[in-house]
């Protein structure tokens, strides 16, 4: 599977440990022993999503975060983000969790969309 890397500053002020170099190694090591490609990686700062979009809109078959806090961190952040990837039938790879959502699966849209806001809110809150 064709997947671009997402990383944001957001976990090294929540979570004080990871910096986009590290979470860069994750997402790369977690590609190279699924076997996926990992064809692109994009990041944001605290502030901005610009990145985000850009791996939404880009020609992948779907994104990989080190974390949920990474792509959501408020419960409409969460429903956006899964709206978005469902109707863009992108798949979503969480590393930490080692959770997958795949918008082929044989869920109603509306359950894929409940199941991504879970796993992105599991650490919300």
């Amino acid at each position: 599977m064709r997947l671009i890397g997402y990383v944001k500053t957001r976990l090294i002020e929540q979570l004080g440990e990871l910096d986009l170099d590290e979470q860069g190694r994750s997402i790369a090591e977690f590609c190279s022993i699924h076997h996926h490609e990992l064809t692109k990686m994009v990041a944001d700062d605290l502030d901005t999503e610009d990145a985000l979009n850009e791996a939404l809109e880009a020609d992948a078959d779907g994104i990989v975060v080190i974390d949920p806090l990474v792509i959501a961190d408020t419960v409409r952040a969460a429903h956006e983000i899964a709206v978005e990837l469902i109707k863009r039938k992108k798949h979503l790879f969480i590393v930490c969790s080692q959770k997958h959502i795949d918008p082929q699966s044989t869920e109603s849209e509306q359950e894929l969309v409940d199941s991504c806001v879970y796993l992105l809110l599991r650490k919300v809150g």
